[in-house]
């Protein structure tokens, strides 16, 4: 591609607006999102002017470049032939106004300076386009540092043809469970989040594509503090999603730990060394800049089997708890699978909330979440979920998925060993960090060992009641839970008590004198004689008797 001296003023204004005005193709296309739970909304429109943020010059202790801005950093001095031109796009983890290029007491080292020296450049010639609070979504503080003022990641796509660079990180995420509205900021709908990624991603590929740059070098990633799980795994497996299908290249990060933090949310020095390491690690970012972006290199998957099979794993001081002797199905789960192993570990000892909806890996976590059974965290423990959204290498066909449990956990979270079955039912364990890092941490909710389950239908008509639903008592799962009905309508009631279903029930109550109108209807899971816990209301509702 022909360089051209460096010039951020008109020239990012008539990027901006060719994004806007460009002819759609096929990268307008939506990307259907594997676990979305929201349908989309429609795509919004990027702006089709450029920022007017002022960027502002971070003072004495210079930065990614000793004049460079909060939002973009004009040096046109700093990139030489000698070295990759690369341009980091990010939110407050990448800023300049809270990181720089050597480290200081006030601004540790960035994480891309880290990445730099990896890759065998300095780092005083990245080249940043940053700003605190920004997303996706949400405008960032701007120079005035007040909130919603500034730029969103698509206002700032025009420095992709100001600054012509070979390899392009896109650092985002953390700001985008929040948007703007009236100069404040609101939590942000699944739908919004979606709707917004679409958009930016398409305007990407379009950005990229017009400076001869392969998608393949474009770098996209989330890095997240210790906070806010749930919000984590929403936003990273969304922009995995979408940025693949893009073309791009997808960096997984795990969670920093509190103490790496300087707010639960952004990384101190010793969180940006490791950030840094991190990115080097589970990518060949480092191998591309150093190579002046003329090549890729194999990315190890850095997963490695401690022990495989029930015998060697016992030699290996490693118990399977006794699940190789189980052969009835748990939580509605077929055993020799991963869903099994899982649903196995949390019904041993202290009982935990079952999932009922779901049997297959992929699935599994939409249906803990939606039935309440368990939290997303971002710092596992022993004995905790991990889930992956497409199964790593070794494990089995991809597309399904795959669970595992939590055993023990690096100090820093970069790595997990757990114990997990193979889609062939082969019991091993596994340490896996980097790219096969797992994308979630389910921590499950403890019961009293009484009953649990949902209703997924209630009708009634004339003299007639029919439930339908899920139930398991968490201790006592093999002997069935009793369905009781309590049915209100006037001066009238009646109870009915079912017999004793394992998991799915369907009932139908004759209820003599029941009239056309509205009726109540309370739902109740009796628990087992014997057993620990107490009866469980399953759901409570007006219905109309047709």
């Amino acid at each position: 591609m022909t360089r051209r001296p460096w010039s951020l003023t008109a020239a990012v204004a008539v990027a901006v607006s060719m994004l806007a005005a460009s002819p759609a193709t096929a990268d307008d296309a939506p990307v259907p999102d594997p676990v979305a739970t929201t349908a989309p909304a429609p795509e919004p429109t990027l702006p089709t002017t450029a920022p007017t943020t002022t960027p502002t010059v971070p003072q004495g202790d210079g930065g990614a470049v000793d004049d460079g801005g909060e939002v973009t950093l004009p040096n046109p001095g700093a990139p030489s032939a000698r070295h990759a031109r690369v341009l980091v796009f990010g939110d407050s983890f990448s800023s300049t106004r809270r990181y720089s290029v050597k480290g200081t007491q006030s601004r540790p080292k960035a994480w891309w300076a880290h990445v730099a020296e990896a890759a065998g450049i300095p780092a005083s010639v990245v080249m940043v386009s940053a700003e605190g609070g920004s997303g996706l979504l949400a405008r960032g503080f701007g120079s005035t540092l007040v909130p919603c003022s500034g730029t969103t990641f698509g206002d700032r796509l025009g420095d992709v043809a100001a600054t012509e660079p070979d390899v392009v990180i896109v650092e985002v995420g953390r700001n985008d469970v929040r948007r703007c509205r009236g100069g404040a900021r609101v939590v942000a709908t699944a739908a919004e989040r979606r709707a917004a990624a679409q958009s930016y991603f398409v305007a990407l590929a379009r950005a990229v594509d017009r400076q001869g740059i392969a998608r393949s070098r474009v770098y996209v990633m989330t890095p997240w503090g210790s906070s806010d799980g749930a919000g984590k795994v929403a936003t990273s497996t969304l922009y995995e999603a979408l940025a693949k299908a893009r073309g791009f290249t997808w960096i997984t990060l795990p969670s920093l730990v509190r103490r790496e933090t300087i707010d639960a949310i952004h990384p101190n020095a010793a969180g940006a060394t490791t950030l840094g390491a991190w990115v080097v690690r589970s990518s060949d970012l480092a191998t591309m800049i150093g190579s002046r972006a003329a090549q890729h290199a194999p990315v190890p998957s850095h997963a490695k089997v401690l022990c495989t099979g029930v015998s060697a794993c016992r030699a290996a001081k490693t118990s399977t708890r006794g699940h190789e002797r189980v052969t009835r199905r748990i939580w509605g789960a077929a055993p020799r699978t991963s869903t099994h192993y899982a649903a196995f570990r949390l019904s041993q000892g202290v009982r935990s909330a079952p999932v009922l909806t779901s049997t297959t890996p992929r699935t599994w976590r939409t249906a803990a979440l939606k039935e309440r059974a368990a939290a997303q965290v971002a710092q596992p423990q022993r004995g905790d979920i991990a889930w992956w959204l497409s199964a790593p290498a070794g494990v089995g066909a991809t597309s399904r998925g795959h669970l595992a449990v939590v055993e023990s956990v690096a100090h820093n979270n970069s790595w997990v060993v757990v114990t997990e079955l193979t889609s062939r039912g082969t019991f091993r364990s596994v340490r896996y960090a980097g790219t096969s890092y797992p994308r979630a941490f389910l921590r499950f909710t403890r019961t009293d060992g009484g009953p649990r389950g949902l209703v997924t239908g209630l009708s009634a008509k004339k003299g007639l009641l029919a439930v339908r639903g899920r139930a398991v008592d968490t201790d006592a799962e093999t002997k069935g839970v009793r369905i009781r009905v309590h049915v209100t309508q006037g001066s009238r009631s009646w109870t009915r008590t079912a017999t004793r279903t394992r998991l799915g029930f369907y009932h139908r109550f004759s209820l003599p004198g029941l009239k056309r109108g509205t009726a109540t209807v309370k739902v109740r899971a009796l628990d087992a004689p014997g057993t620990r816990g107490s009866d469980r209301t399953l759901r409570t509702a007006r219905l109309t008797v047709r």
